[in-house]
């Protein structure tokens, strides 16, 4: 029997690339609404606001579902991150000009080898779960640039009201997808959000390396490391032997 039976995917910088890229955007669309924002003012502000130390374990789903938040429920969670890099009383309008483009397909698309990778691996019959701190209108942007259709089950982070590295919703996401932690490899990209918070829900990680990074000191070490998704069913192959 194949150690894994499921694979849960992160999307921006894994999955699909954008110019800017997701966090960058933050910064431009503040930029163009007259505020000055660095990008590790933004980073600053997406750790303090999506970092939950709790360690709680969640066997059944939380309230709420994993459905996409609704508009005014995303404003109000994209508002949180801007206040918390300084965006001041322009964050509203900010906001807007951010959800419109975070889902725009001239700006994110899928990374070349993208397609498939993910062909491969449903037909060798595995699982696949897509899992993103995205909250506004997830599916049906997935769905635009042509890669929902592999999924068997997408987890936003939307009306949860958790967000990754909280292993709480890596623990909603195999629920979802009728997952055991043993059967199921994670893959991502960031340190702090995937690779920590992956580790902690006690899964087997692979670190799409994408920038070439030094691990942080602190970040426990992946099980695999790729500067794409290119080797990802051949790793699969390998870790089922």
């Amino acid at each position: 029997m194949p150690r894994f039976t499921a694979v849960l995917f992160d999307v921006d910088d894994t999955l699909i690339a954008g110019t800017p890229d997701y966090v960058d955007l933050y910064a431009v669309c503040a930029r163009e609404s007259g505020v000055e924002l660095t990008r590790r003012d933004v980073l600053k502000a997406l750790f303090s606001t999506w970092t939950d130390q709790s360690s709680g374990h969640a066997d059944a789903p939380p309230q709420g579902g994993a459905a996409d938040a609704s508009y005014e429920h995303a404003v109000q969670e994209e508002a949180k991150v801007y206040a918390a890099a300084g965006a001041g009383d322009r964050t509203r309008a900010i906001v807007e000009r951010f959800l419109a483009r975070s889902v725009s397909p001239e700006i994110f698309r899928p990374y070349p080898e993208a397609p498939a990778v993910l062909t491969a691996l449903r037909a060798a019959g595995l699982r696949l779960g897509l899992l993103t701190n995205r909250t506004w209108r997830v599916r049906e942007f997935l769905a635009d640039i042509g890669l929902a259709r592999y999924f068997d089950e997408i987890v936003a982070s939307g009306a949860l009201g958790l967000h990754k590295p909280d292993p709480r919703i890596f623990h909603y996401a195999l629920h979802a997808l009728g997952a055991s932690e043993a059967a199921t490899l994670y893959v991502g990209d960031s340190q702090l959000f995937d690779l920590v918070g992956a580790r902690k829900a006690g899964l087997a990680v692979v670190w799409v390396n994408r920038r070439g990074e030094k691990l942080r000191e602190g970040v426990p070490a992946p099980d695999g490391e790729m500067p794409d998704l290119t080797g990802l069913p051949a790793f699969l192959q390998i870790a089922s032997r």
